[in-house]
C-alpha cells in the first residue's frame, strides 16, 4: 500500500451532538444537551463504577428566569509532534430568554470526582461567569483570558478560555449556577455512558457505531478517513463522520472506510484508490459519499484492496482492485473497478467481503466460495490457481461466520471450532504450523468461538469473553503473554468480557461490556482512541 505524508495542525477542531438527558424538578431548566466537541472526544473517564464514559455527557440545569437553555461544552484537542492533551476549553449557552434574564449571572464550574474543590479552568479562575446585561451578554470583572462571543439577539454565546487549564479526562461533572433576580440556583452537569455496538479496525486507523447509530472514527487522516470533513491532522480520539446517524454495520479498509446504511444504501470515505468508494468516481472525499447501484444491502465486507455487499435477494456485487478477478465478474487484470459489479453465478449468499487479492462468500447453506488470486491457497479449493468467478471451498458445509484478509481467510463452524486457510507466513492459520493450506485446517485447541476476525497477518477470536489472538506480534499484537509470533492462539491479558473484535493492519480493538472500545498494538497515529500515540501490548 502507499504511505501519506501530510502535517498536524497545532488545534484539531470538531463539533458534534450526543445526548439527549432531561431532568425535572421545579424551576428546572431541561438542557436539550446538544453536546458538541471541538476535535476529538475526551479520553475515557472512570464513573462510579469503574465504566469507561466520555466528557460531558447528560445535562440539567436550573434557572430563575427561562424554561429551556441549552448547555453545550466543548474540548479542545491540543496536537503535538508525538503526542497531545484534551481540555475543557470552551462552552456555550444557548436558548436563553435574553429579556426574561435580564441582570442574571451564568456561573461555570467543573469537578473531578475526588474532590469539592472546583478545577482550574483558565489562568488561576476556578469559575467562568457571564451576565445578561440587558443589551448584551458579558464577562465578569477580573476574568482575562475568557473570551465571549455575543449573540444576545440569538439568546446565545460561546465563552472559550484563552489557555485551558482542566484536562477533559478529569472533569467528572460541570456545575451551572444562575444567580439574580433575587434568587439563586445550582445544577450540575454529569457524563453518562457512551456506547459502541460496532468497531472496525483498519490501516491506521479505527471507527465504530454507537448506540445512537452514528459513527466515529479516530486515527490517521491523510486521505479524508476520518470522515469529519477535514485532511488534516490524526486524531487521537473519535471524531463524528459527517451526516451518519443511521448506520448499522461498519467496515475500514486501506485508509478508506464505508458504512451499511439502514436503508440498505452504503457511504463510503477516505482514500478512493482502485474505486474504494464505489461511487465510480475515483476521488478521495473526506465526508461520505454513496456508493452507486446498491440500495438493498443486507451486509458489507470492507477490505484493503476490495469491498463487496450482499444485496436483499442473496446475491453481492463488488468493487475495487481487480487485477485477479477479484470482483468476481469474470474479468481480471482489470486495477480499478470504481462502481459495484454482480458476482457471477452467486445466489444463497448471507456475506461476502473482499480482501487484499481475493474476495470469498458465506452461503446461507454452511457453504463458502471464494473467487480471485489462489497462488498461497487463498481461494481454499485444493488448488494454487486465479479463478475470476466464484469456486467452492472444499470441506467446509457448517460454516457460521467469516472473516477475509489479505490473502487467507477463516471461518467459525456450527460447532464453534475455527478453521483457516492460505497464506501462513506468521502463523495467522493458527494451526501450530507456518506453512501455507489450500484446503481449511483446524485452529490449535479453539472451542466455544463466538466471533471471528482477520487482519493483515493475525487473526483473533471471542472465546466466553476472553479474547485469543495468533500470527505476528508486531508492537503487542499478541497481547503481553507472549513477545513473538504465534502459530497457535494466545491468551490477551485483561478483556474478559469481550463482544466484539476487530482486527486491523498492526492494531486490534475489541467491544466490551457498556459498549467500552479496548484497544492493543500499534497507536502510532491515535488509532486507539485514548488520547495518546503510545502503543501497548495492554489493552487500553
Amino acid at each position: 500500500m502507499s504511505d501519506d505524508f501530510y502535517h498536524d495542525d497545532p488545534i484539531e477542531k470538531k463539533s458534534r451532538s450526543i445526548f439527549n438527558n432531561k431532568f425535572l424538578t421545579s424551576f428546572v431548566v431541561v438542557i436539550a444537551a446538544a453536546f458538541f466537541f471541538q476535535s476529538t472526544l475526551a479520553a475515557n473517564l472512570s464513573i462510579n463504577s469503574s465504566q469507561a464514559v466520555e466528557f460531558g455527557q447528560g445535562i440539567a440545569v436550573s434557572t430563575v428566569c427561562d424554561s429551556t437553555v441549552t448547555l453545550t461544552p466543548y474540548s479542545s484537542f491540543v496536537n503535538g509532534s508525538s503526542s497531545g492533551t484534551f481540555y475543557f476549553s470552551a462552552f456555550q449557552l444557548s436558548n436563553i430568554d435574553a429579556a426574561a434574564c435580564s441582570g442574571v449571572t451564568f456561573t461555570i464550574k467543573a469537578y473531578d470526582n475526588s474532590s469539592s474543590s472546583p478545577l482550574t479552568l483558565f489562568s488561576t479562575n476556578t469559575s467562568a461567569s457571564i451576565t445578561d446585561n440587558n443589551s448584551s451578554f458579558e464577562v465578569a470583572a477580573n476574568q482575562s483570558g475568557l473570551s465571549l462571543a455575543d449573540s444576545q439577539t440569538a439568546g446565545s454565546f460561546t465563552a472559550s478560555f484563552a489557555s485551558p487549564a482542566a484536562l477533559s479526562s478529569n472533569v467528572y461533572k460541570i456545575t451551572v449556577e444562575s444567580s439574580g433576580n433575587g434568587s439563586s440556583s445550582v445544577s450540575s452537569v454529569t457524563v453518562s455512558a457512551f456506547t459502541f455496538t460496532e468497531i472496525s479496525a483498519g490501516w491506521s486507523d479505527t471507527c465504530g457505531i454507537t448506540s445512537e447509530s452514528s459513527v466515529y472514527c479516530w486515527g490517521r487522516n491523510g486521505y479524508g478517513q476520518l470522515g469529519n470533513g477535514t485532511t488534516s491532522g490524526d486524531a487521537y480520539g473519535p471524531v463524528q463522520v459527517v451526516g451518519l446517524t443511521n448506520a448499522t454495520k461498519i467496515g475500514v479498509g486501506n485508509s478508506h472506510s464505508c458504512a451499511l446504511i439502514s436503508d440498505g444504501a452504503i457511504k463510503c470515505w477516505g482514500n478512493s484508490g482502485n474505486g474504494a468508494l464505489g461511487d465510480g468516481l475515483n476521488t478521495d472525499s473526506n465526508v461520505p459519499v454513496t456508493v452507486s447501484g446498491i440500495s438493498t444491502a443486507t451486509s458489507i465486507g470492507i477490505g484493503n484492496g476490495t469491498s463487496c455487499a450482499v444485496l436483499s435477494d442473496n446475491t453481492a456485487k463488488c468493487w475495487g482492485y481487480n487485477w485477479s478477478g477479484q470482483v468476481g465478474n469474470g474479468s481480471s487484470g482489470v486495477g480499478t473497478v470504481a462502481s459495484p459489479v454482480a458476482v457471477t453465478g452467486l445466489t444463497g449468499a448471507s456475506y461476502a467481503s473482499g480482501g487484499q487479492n481475493h474476495s470469498c462468500a458465506l452461503l446461507t447453506s454452511g457453504s463458502l466460495k471464494c473467487w480471485g488470486a489462489g497462488a498461497r491457497g487463498d481461494l481454499g479449493n485444493g488448488a494454487t490457481g486465479d479463478s475470476s468467478s466464484p469456486v467452492l471451498v472444499s470441506g467446509i458445509t457448517t460454516a457460521s461466520s467469516l472473516a477475509v484478509a489479505d490473502d487467507f481467510n477463516c471461518v467459525i463452524l456450527a460447532d464453534a471450532t475455527a478453521k483457516c486457510w492460505g497464506f501462513n507466513s506468521s502463523g495467522q492459520l493458527g494451526d501450530g504450523t507456518t506453512t501455507n493450506r489450500s484446503t481449511a485446517v483446524a485452529v490449535s485447541g479453539i472451542t466455544g468461538a463466538s466471533a471471528i476476525s482477520t487482519g493483515t497477518s493475525n487473526t483473533c477470536v471471542i472465546v466466553s469473553g476472553s479474547v485469543k489472538c495468533w500470527g505476528w506480534y508486531g508492537q503487542g499484537m499478541l497481547g503481553t503473554s507472549i513477545a513473538s509470533q504465534s502459530s497457535t492462539p494466545v491468551t490477551i491479558n485483561g478483556i474478559s468480557n469481550a463482544s466484539k473484535i476487530s482486527v486491523g493492519n498492526t492494531h486490534i480493538c475489541a467491544i466490551t461490556s457498556g459498549g467500552q472500545v479496548k484497544c492493543w498494538g500499534d497507536n502510532s497515529y491515535g488509532q486507539f482512541g485514548n488520547g495518546t500515540t503510545t502503543s501497548s501490548a495492554t489493552p487500553s
